[in-house]
């Protein structure tokens, strides 16, 4: 009993199969040029007008080997991709044909024409068999060559009717070139990195109520660093910051009487921006702007600190979450 009704359901997709086949043959147009039987000569390619009238003097026997190797590549490749999308149809076809749970629909519509895809591969090693073809008859050719040798002839109008030349074709003209961020915004570029910090207004408990929010800049570069520390708009009282014994970035806060709490999270940019921030304890030097100074003839980011200079010792990992929410205000 389960033998008949198997070849029953495989007689059922062998019919549905067969008419889906036959359905797309009537709708598929004809792909293969036809050609002359007594013609052995004749190819599908239609040749090229600009090669077709160029005289056989002004052909290049080094130029044609070298876009008939070219040309060998692109066709290898190109069957290469056909054999493996053909292989890939089947597969796909006989797990639809071996599926109880297929319709008929399943079949028509998700169903590869399998008999495309072969004639596909056909064209395409046709094509490979022509150029290689053309690549031997270039092979008997000596190195230097006359326009009335007739192994020469034979292989520039073989060449013609193969649509190649004795050079590539001429690439297409470029688009518009890409701009770069387009879509972000096209605003100058600032030599350091703004955060917020929120800062008692007068520096101390006396009101605690008011508050104010305080920009900290942050230099990028080591070139930066020296417009940050020497920017003639800094007010002289304002503060200045580094980490202590290690390169890392310039930082200035924007106020003359920062709070404690805004002195604490310029320190802790400053050790964060530093060689120094894997370390348990980073030690930073706090100054005013005024005592900031460049010695002439110093590398970039290289400054002198004059006066009473204060130590402030951080720690990254105990604050992480209050560096967090700095990273939250960069701009």
């Amino acid at each position: 009993m389960t033998r008949s009704v198997l070849a029953q359901q495989s007689v059922v997709v062998v019919v549905v199969w067969n008419r889906i086949s036959d359905t797309r043959r009537r709708r598929r147009p004809c792909c293969v040029k036809r050609t002359s039987e007594n013609d052995e000569d004749a190819f599908q390619s239609t040749p090229n007008k600009e090669t077709g009238g160029k005289p056989i003097e002004d052909w290049s026997l080094s130029g044609l080997r070298a876009e008939a190797n070219r040309q060998e590549q692109k066709a290898m490749k190109k069957v290469s991709q056909a054999t493996t999308k053909l292989r890939k149809g089947k597969e796909k076809m006989e797990a639809l044909v071996c599926d109880r749970n297929a319709s008929v629909e399943d079949l028509e519509q998700k169903c590869p024409d399998v008999d495309v895809l072969e004639t596909d591969v056909r064209e395409k090693r046709t094509r490979l068999e022509d150029v290689r073809r053309l690549t031997a008859l270039l092979g008997e050719v000596g190195k230097k060559v006359k326009p009335e040798d007739p192994r020469w002839i034979e292989c520039v109008k073989y060449a013609k009717t193969l649509d190649i030349s004795d050079a590539p074709p001429p690439r297409p003209p470029r688009g518009p070139k890409k701009v770069k961020n387009s879509n972000q915004n096209t605003r100058p570029r600032r030599p350091y990195f703004a955060y917020s910090s929120t800062s008692n207004a007068f520096g101390d408990d006396s009101n605690a109520n008011e508050e104010t929010t305080v920009e900290i800049r942050v230099g990028r570069t080591s070139e930066d660093n020296d417009v940050v520390s020497l920017d003639p708009t800094n007010d002289p009282n304002e503060w200045w910051m580094h980490a202590a014994g290690c390169p890392g970035s310039h930082v200035v806060i924007k106020s003359k009487t920062p709070s404690d709490a805004t002195f604490l999270d310029a320190a802790l940019l400053a050790a964060k921006f530093s060689k120094a921030a894997r370390v348990g304890r980073v030690k930073v030097s706090a100054v005013r702007c005024r005592q900031v100074s460049k010695p002439k003839g110093a590398k970039p980011g290289l400054v002198r600190l004059s006066g009473d200079v204060r130590t402030i010792e951080v720690r990254l990992d105990e604050c992480a979450s209050r560096v967090a929410a700095l990273e939250r205000t960069k701009t």
